[in-house]
């Protein structure tokens, strides 16, 4: 089930974390994004 969708990437997201106050989200892809 898809909770919420960024746009961003063009292929698989390989990575997420999590900035330790909680604002930030950021992510890698096989896109190289």
């Amino acid at each position: 089930q898809t909770v919420c969708q960024f746009p961003g990437h063009n292929g698989a997201v390989r990575g997420l974390t999590v900035s330790t106050d909680g604002k930030v989200l950021v992510s890698c892809g096989n896109d190289c994004t």
